[in-house]
């Protein structure tokens, strides 16, 4: 068992290497996606190992990937790590869904601080251009913007942008992981039943209070710029349209299943998002999603 166990983990170590090197070749064009991918065969080696044994094949992997002078892929292989095991140790110990999340956000925005704030300068990156040149085109789709949010004002936010990107990658990933470990692996692992979007419920008196605080953020920021009335209106606005994108998705998995994934894309095209706001708001307000389950029984003749 033990040797099985040595041969598993040099494998993982290896295949941390041999990816490093290709990612050269390729001149780091798919870094974070090799960096994804890596994280279900580490999660797999995780579950069915001790964490001292985890722990031991990150550090030889991450020994191997910086003997390559890459410190960008050495970050990502970092966190590919961090996600193994945390993800893996959720699984094994049975912890649920929100731990599980909770735990890989924690890794994820670690990761994002080190590459966008910590080591910006060396690796060429500029989160604030970048954010200015989101502006700029959000600007272009939705011209009105401008007088309501100065470039000023929206590279403020670069904080809570690195906040929500890196709940989006946690997500993400575990969902990534899950789908491959179901469909490749002969033992099935169990994971929380909650990871996709459209069983994504906001709790009535919650979703009230995101939607007041909203309004109230809304009804303010017309008259006094200030910037944390900014971040809670952008926290509660996200909130709602994740609850709009999670009936949109609930309605196409149940008639278009293929198509359920593809309610996350909306949410980042500047007119779609705000349609998704808006049925955030009338499903906080008459439970939507609710409505659509109930129509489904009684079709089915369960009421």
């Amino acid at each position: 068992m033990k040797t099985n166990k040595l041969v598993q983990g040099a494998m993982i170590a290896a295949m941390f290497g041999v990816m490093s090197i290709l990612n050269t070749m390729s001149g780091t064009m798919f870094d974070t996606l090799i960096g994804y991918f890596m994280v279900v065969p580490f999660v797999y080696y995780s579950y069915h190992s001790r964490l001292r044994e985890s722990l031991i094949v990150a550090l030889v992997s991450l020994f191997i990937v910086f003997l390559q002078g890459q410190l960008m892929f050495s970050l990502i292989a970092l966190e590919t790590c961090g996600f193994g095991i945390v993800i893996g140790e959720c699984l094994k110990r049975k912890k649920s869904g929100g731990v599980m999340l909770f735990s890989s956000f924690i890794v994820s925005f670690i990761i994002n601080i080190l590459i966008y704030e910590v080591f910006a300068g060396v690796l060429g990156i500029s989160m604030h251009r970048e954010m200015v040149e989101m502006y700029d085109m959000i600007v272009k789709q939705v011209p009105t913007m401008k007088q309501r949010l100065s470039v000023t004002t929206f590279t403020s936010l670069i904080p809570l942008a690195i906040l929500f990107m890196s709940v989006l990658e946690s997500y993400v990933v575990i969902l990534l992981t899950q789908v491959v470990l179901m469909r490749v692996v002969k033992n099935k692992i169990q994971f929380p039943a909650f990871f996709h979007i459209a069983y994504f419920k906001l709790n009535r008196v919650v979703g009230y209070i995101v939607l007041v605080v909203y309004l109230i953020c809304q009804a303010l920021l017309a008259r006094y710029n200030n910037i944390v009335l900014r971040y809670l209106d952008v926290i509660a606005m996200v909130i709602i349209m994740v609850d709009g994108m999670s009936v949109v998705s609930f309605y196409l998995l149940e008639h278009h299943p293929k198509l359920a994934g593809a309610s996350i894309i909306l949410l980042f095209i500047p007119p779609i998002n705000m349609a998704l706001l808006l049925v955030g708001i009338i499903d906080i307000i008459s439970d939507l999603k609710a409505k659509i389950m109930y129509n489904r029984k009684v079709k089915e003749g369960g009421m």
